[in-house]
């Protein structure tokens, strides 16, 4: 049975479909002026949802017992519930602390060996990406202080 892009195109068509319709809940205020806060989210959800559509319309791929069995592995599985317990307490706590942690954990989950990279890229990553957005987009960012 060659399906593996079927079964990858429904999962990335459903995280598509689950982000897209987790961003409905986020507020955004009346009198903002540039990108809401749920711009960047349904930009995500719509492209992982196009690429999901154009795997299960592309149909076979490569056999499909190697291809789940790599899919399901224990370490991508930690990734993705790491990225759930990060996605769910977005709000929680300050974006910086959170977002370090988070690489670091998925890096140490993959197997980062390298202590130098270990320590400077989450907390590089992080400033880049708050930056970003903090004060390219003017998206404001839950911080504790």
């Amino acid at each position: 049975m060659n399906d593996s892009n079927r079964l990858l195109g429904g999962i990335t068509l459903g995280a598509g479909i689950v982000i897209f319709l987790l961003c409905r809940g986020i507020d955004t205020l009346p009198d903002t002026r540039t990108l809401s806060p749920d711009f960047f989210p349904q930009l995500l959800a719509v492209a992982l949802s196009l690429l999901g559509i154009g795997l299960l319309i592309q149909g076979k791929g490569r056999p499909l017992p190697p291809v789940a069995a790599k899919v399901f592995q224990s370490r991508n599985l930690a990734v993705v519930g790491l990225t759930l317990l990060y996605t769910c307490a977005f709000g929680y706590g300050d974006y910086r602390l959170n977002t370090v942690m988070y690489i670091a954990l998925v890096m140490g989950v993959l197997g980062c060996r390298s202590r130098t990279l270990f320590l400077t890229v989450p907390v590089l990553a992080t400033a880049v990406m708050y930056g970003i957005f903090r004060y390219g987009f003017l998206v404001l960012l839950p911080t504790l202080f």
